[in-house]
């Protein structure tokens, strides 16, 4: 009995032993292909240029694309009894950034800074293979007049989930998993071209004039008629092209913030539409040399650019409406 008793400890020993082993094992394959091997991976992973700053100390972005030279800086901006900074297209007048885009900007670069770098090339002749040279687009985010990061961003990578970003001085070629990066400082983004917006339902009277010719049109039991200089009737379909140009009034383009050459001092072209807490002008100028008409607001001095339907569709006179 006593012997069986004694086996039995030793096997139970044994196990005890082997499980103990079992277990080392299990947790040495664990570290070893997990934070082991997550930290071997990042040790030979390259440094992330961009970096060493916080979001919130940015407040000038410079970005170059194709050329062209978009700058844009943090400005106070008063709202009722309280301030707030907004990102404002600098030499412009009130060109502000739509939320939406700041939101993108700004989680753009907190990725960008926590982000990890992944070498494609330390051939410079490779550069113009990703973009990542003077078709890419620059981008230098500054605090002040101090520059807090220099880079340039390429092309999206071949599965769509980032892109490629270097610098003008650096050989280097890295990959970056930010989708958004590319779309956050492109001119589409940063250029907000919403002219109007408007509920279709709450406009009632709309003034058009011209040179030579003004008139009025009022919305009156559900009916739009003329109503100035002398009463007439209107042509329900041709009424509502008009309407909906209104409402819904973006630009084609952003051009040059300056008036010469835009005719818009001539005042060729005036729309006016009133209504339900709305009061909306368009004033519209020459065309330029792509056949876009300069335009602007009867509240702001930025300059959009309509395409010819939109202005054509604002041309009117009295008979184009019975």
């Amino acid at each position: 009995m006593s012997i069986l008793i004694n086996k039995r400890k030793n096997m139970t020993k044994k196990n005890l032993i082997l499980g103990g082993v079992l277990a080392v094992l299990v947790l040495s394959a664990y570290i070893f292909n997990g934070p082991f091997a997550e930290w071997k991976k990042n040790l030979n992973r390259p440094k992330n240029f961009v970096s060493g700053f916080q979001v919130g100390d940015i407040n000038k972005i410079e970005i170059e694309k194709d050329g062209k030279k978009i700058n844009i800086e943090k400005a106070e901006v008063s709202t009722g009894s309280t301030t707030e900074d907004r990102w404002k297209i600098s030499g412009t007048k009130d060109f502000y950034l739509t939320k939406e885009a700041t939101d993108k900007i700004t989680t753009s670069v907190r990725e960008l800074l926590a982000a990890k770098l992944d070498l494609i090339s330390e051939n410079k002749d490779k550069k113009k293979d990703f973009e990542v040279d003077g078709a890419g687009t620059k981008i230098l985010l500054k605090n002040g007049d101090n520059v807090e990061a220099d880079f340039i961003v390429g092309k999206m990578t071949s599965d769509y989930a980032g892109v490629f970003i270097s610098k003008g001085d650096l050989d280097k070629i890295y990959s970056v998993k930010i989708m958004a990066l590319n779309f956050a400082f492109s001119e589409d983004n940063i250029y907000n071209k919403s002219i109007f917006k408007t509920d279709i339902e709450k406009i009632n009277k709309i003034r058009f004039q011209y040179p030579g010719q003004e008139f009025t049109i009022e919305k009156k039991n559900n009916q739009w008629v003329g109503t100035s200089p002398k009463s007439f009737a209107i042509n329900k379909s041709k009424i509502d092209g008009v309407i909906k140009i209104l409402a819904d009034l973006t630009a084609a383009d952003i051009p040059e913030q300056t008036f010469k050459g835009t005719g818009l001092e001539k005042h060729e072209i005036i729309v006016q539409v009133t209504g339900d807490g709305v009061d909306n002008t368009i004033i519209i100028g020459n065309k330029n040399d792509k056949g876009l008409y300069y335009a602007k607001t009867g509240k702001s001095d930025n300059i959009y650019l309509l395409n010819k339907d939109s202005r054509d569709g604002l041309n009117k006179k009295i008979q184009d409406l019975k």
